[in-house]
């Protein structure tokens, strides 16, 4: 069969196009269809109307959401509008504002392995930090140096409420909160392995571990008493203590096994004694309990090598294991517990050091809990790089310590800027959307700007709105269209700027659909535009069966090509709407059986 001279191809089957007055060669665009829904509870969130819409008026979920809409079945849709992708250096957590955080200032210069310890002397909050053999203590304007009776390096700190405690490998020293000298009141020079050692105030008793062993001890002091519990292996190192509400907790490892022990309190006689060690929790392998913390006698905080773990206390003392949370980027070796919150220290991405902090009122899912970043290191006009390690609360203020750096505490006055970036907003669908406009609010005074990044999580500025103390709004067009997704970055700057939500308008991207109304020769022979006559008896009614069979796959695509000539093609996918054949004598150039068939097909 010639290739060349027919009009029309439909899959495989040529035609002539024959224009009549009653059946003209016709193209009409199709209008699309948008799908509306109301399945949010955010107020206005829906696609009844002209636009599909997405907003926030609150981010107090917290922050390491990858996708805003992402459906996952383990989070409620409540609390999943809550939540966010990154965040630095504002607060997130007053419902329906995002404000500045304090900028911090460092307190004093440390060496390596420095350790912070959070106090209250009278009505005076202090910090206590150990850095290396040296003891000092601050209420954040006046800092004092401690004698406190050693000259080794001090392994670990705790306090009574009236008394401070450090540990040495040489012993364990006591001293009056509001004094600044000490005294040894424990030697455990003589242990096997005291190099490793840590203390705690835990059921209003000293308690102490040293090498493999740990002790139950009188703050008044004296010869060592008998352990408690002796680890089977001489190699174990214990790393952390904490009390709870039927237990004291000692967790520590040895090679690639870590296991929280329980020491039970035994009421049956007058004074509730100590049972021997229990394990409570085994981590799995390779994972090493660092830090332990008691959260309002309900949760047990884990800080692990590999992040932060929430347990629930159970009766008996058991704690439920929980799951790895583990969005602080690394080890976790500090935490404090203040309020609703745990801080902990943070490792950032670009190497920033700082904390993060947890809310445990705000359960996000099964063992996960709303966090954010927090604090960040600021010395010298600029950010500091390295690992924050040990952190404590300078009354109700975070403190920490950055490694070989200095201790930090909160300042007086807000970061110069902070910036807050939205989760994945891609309407549970990839296909892609034309983003339309962010209309976000702000109060207070400074500026709040929007960037907008589509399938990326940067992009061009749309604007910045200016606050002068009263609730404004600003709405900006979006400079780019067409992705699958976006993500929106807002920039507080300058005073105390605050964000109070967002819209986005969006439509999807269909592509648009054509009807196409064709009037087709279905005649036994046919003159083609080259002159040549084609076609056989019988062969006009061939083709029309041949076209029914096509129309008849109701979900198959074919391929229409619209042939020019030789050099000319136009290749279109279709499927066949409707087929209308009327008989009628053949036009000039055409002869024997058949007729016009007028077909009608739709793009796809």
């Amino acid at each position: 069969m010639p290739q060349d001279g027919w009009d029309v191809f439909i899959d495989k089957l040529p035609f002539m196009v024959s224009p009549t007055p009653d059946f003209p060669f016709r193209v009409k665009s199709i209008g699309q269809t948008l799908y509306r829904y109301d399945t949010s509870n955010q107020p206005g969130e829906q696609t009844l109307g002209a636009w599909w819409l997405r907003s926030q008026s609150s981010f107090h979920g917290g922050a390491g959401q990858d996708v805003l809409d992402g459906n996952d079945p383990t989070i409620s849709q409540d609390v999943a509008a809550l939540r966010f992708a990154d965040c630095r250096g504002v607060d997130v957590w007053t419902p329906g504002q995002v404000g500045l955080l304090p900028r911090t200032r460092r307190l004093a210069a440390v060496g390596s392995g420095a350790l912070l310890l959070g106090v209250q002397n009278g009505s005076t909050p202090l910090i206590l930090w150990a850095n290396g053999a040296t003891l000092w203590k601050s209420d954040g304007t006046t800092t004092t140096q401690i004698t406190w009776g050693g000259s080794d390096q001090i392994k670990s700190l705790t306090q009574d409420g009236s008394n401070w405690y450090a540990a040495s490998p040489s012993g364990i020293y006591t001293g009056p909160l509001s004094g600044s000298t000490g005294s040894r009141i424990y030697d455990t020079s003589g242990v096997p392995g005291s190099d490793s050692v840590v203390i705690a105030w835990a059921k209003q008793r000293l308690m102490a571990c040293v090498g493999a062993s740990v002790y139950e001890l009188s703050s008044a002091g004296g010869a060592l008493p008998q352990p408690k519990f002796t680890h089977p292996n001489s190699g174990w190192v214990w790393t952390a203590l904490a009390d709870g509400p039927e237990a004291i907790y000692c967790a520590g490892w040895v090679g690639s096994e870590s296991v929280v022990y329980k020491f039970v309190l035994d009421g049956s006689g007058q004074v509730p004694t100590l049972t021997t060690g229990i394990s409570a929790v085994r981590m799995p392998p390779g994972e090493r309990v660092l830090a332990l913390a008691n959260h309002t006698d309900s949760w047990l905080v884990l800080g692990t090598s590999l992040g932060l773990r929430v347990g629930e206390f159970r009766s008996g003392g058991d704690v439920a294991l929980p799951l790895l949370w583990n969005d602080v980027g690394g080890a976790c070796t500090g935490l404090a517990p203040w309020g609703r919150f745990v801080y902990c220290n943070y490792h950032a991405a670009d190497g920033v050091a700082g904390i993060a902090r947890v809310d445990l009122s705000m359960s996000v899912k099964d063992g996960l809990f709303a966090w954010a970043p927090d604090l960040t290191a600021f010395d010298s006009g600029a950010d500091v790089t390295g690992v924050a390690t040990s952190v404590a609360m300078l009354g109700s203020e975070p403190a920490f310590v950055v490694d070989g750096v200095g201790v930090f505490i909160a300042d007086s006055t807000p970061v110069a800027s902070g910036w807050l970036r939205t989760s994945r907003i891609r309407f549970d669908t990839s296909e892609p959307k034309i983003f339309a406009s962010v209309k976000w609010a702000g109060s207070g005074n400074g500026s709040v700007q929007c960037s907008f990044g589509v399938n990326s999580d940067s992009g061009p500025q749309l604007g910045s709105l200016g606050l002068n103390g009263a609730v404004d709004y600003f709405e900006a067009p979006v400079l780019q269209a067409g992705g699958s997704f976006c993500q929106i970055t807002f920039t507080l700057s300058g005073g105390s700027p605050q964000l109070m939500g967002y819209v986005l308008k969006a439509l999807p991207q269909q592509p648009r659909a054509y009807q196409i109304m064709l009037p087709l020769s279905c005649f036994d022979r046919e003159k083609l535009r080259t002159g040549r006559v084609f076609g056989h008896v019988g062969w006009g009614l061939e083709r029309l069966n041949a076209l029914m069979g096509l129309a008849d796959e109701t979900s198959a695509h074919y391929m229409i090509q619209v042939v020019g000539d030789a050099r000319q093609r136009h290749v279109m996918r279709v499927v066949i709407d409707d087929i209308d054949f009327v008989q009628s004598t053949p036009p000039a150039g055409m002869s024997g059986g058949g007729g016009l068939a007028y077909v009608t097909l739709r793009t796809v």
